[in-house]
């Protein structure tokens, strides 16, 4: 979220400002997602709720230096200026060669996935916001984020998984600062990875919580925070997921913690070392041991212990 406290920052040291630390990690993956929680635009119809966001689309070009290829649009600010800002964002990441998912001029345009073809795996990004307000979800008539209805959430899975060899669908959801999930994040997250999901990426409560391996799929609550404008006190911490995907989904991986308080990196995500990066890495590995019936999914450096669910 590049808006809020960030621009400044990008006005005085230039837009890469953000991912100095972080960029060369980024850009050495075959495939790299975010959550892009503001739009790139500087008008449209701006929304009455107390927090509002946006970007000058001038910065959004750090974004393809950095490594992203594909960003999630499911969210509860990416319609803070309307459908406006929302067309202004697709035209700016499409002009950048940037995939997206999980909004669009209509409910079917927001379900519609992305595809992404690297090294003969086809992989397909499906994006879904479940936070409020609720006029921000799309209709079959208006445009919005797209809500994961039990009635499409099939449908939509099933359709992506017979057109790719790995699905993975991004979810909005949670409470802002919770770190256990909430019961509906995990219903809704085994009901996708029952539709045909390999893996689900979630965001929205700004702290990291817990991994779940639900049958043979990977679930990722809550990442925390990255770029994000503000400088609360109650977020430190942040985790980046690197992955080794294949036919049959998520083949390996590690979890990487990274420091996001910003009145010490000051909008610059670092990764964390030595005994902060353990004492982050303990407290993930606790948060999943409750989601996973008391067995580590994650060693003590953060590796997946894939065969310990496999088995």
């Amino acid at each position: 979220m590049l808006g809020g406290r960030v621009p400044p920052f990008l006005e005085r040291e230039g837009e890469d400002y953000p991912f100095v630390h972080i960029r060369d990690m980024l850009a050495e993956a075959d495939i790299t997602f975010g959550n892009l929680e503001a739009p790139f635009a500087l008008g449209g119809e701006e929304t009455k709720k107390e927090y509002i966001f946006y970007v000058a689309p001038r910065y959004a070009p750090a974004l393809t230096r950095a490594g992203f290829d594909i960003l999630n649009l499911a969210n509860n600010h990416i319609m803070d200026l309307g459908p406006p800002g929302l067309n202004s964002t697709q035209k700016v990441l499409t002009e950048l060669g940037l995939a997206f998912c999980g909004a669009g001029g209509n409910y079917d345009e927001a379900v519609k996935p992305a595809f992404l073809d690297v090294h003969g795996l086809r992989v397909a990004f499906v994006g879904f916001s479940m936070i409020l307000p609720r006029n921000f979800w799309a209709t079959d008539s208006t445009a919005g984020t797209a809500y994961p209805w039990v009635s499409r959430l099939k449908e939509v899975i099933r359709k992506a998984r017979g057109e790719s060899d790995v699905v993975i669908v991004s979810f909005h959801w949670g409470e802002e600062l919770v770190e256990i999930p909430k019961e509906y994040q995990r219903e809704m997250a085994h009901r996708a990875v029952d539709y045909g999901a390999h893996l689900i990426l979630g965001h929205h409560p700004h702290v990291p919580q817990g991994l779940e391996f639900y049958r043979g799929a990977l679930i990722a609550y809550s990442l925390g925070n990255f770029v994000f404008g503000s400088y609360s006190e109650n977020v430190t911490v942040g985790l980046l997921l690197s992955l080794t995907l294949g036919q049959g989904g998520v083949l390996g991986g590690r979890v990487i913690p990274i420091s996001v308080y910003n009145r010490e990196v000051r909008f610059q995500p670092r990764l964390l070392i030595g005994a902060e990066r353990q004492k982050a890495l303990g407290k993930i590995r606790s948060l999943s041991l409750e989601l996973n019936r008391g067995k580590h999914i994650l060693d003590p450096e953060g590796t997946l212990l894939i065969n310990s669910y496999k088995n």
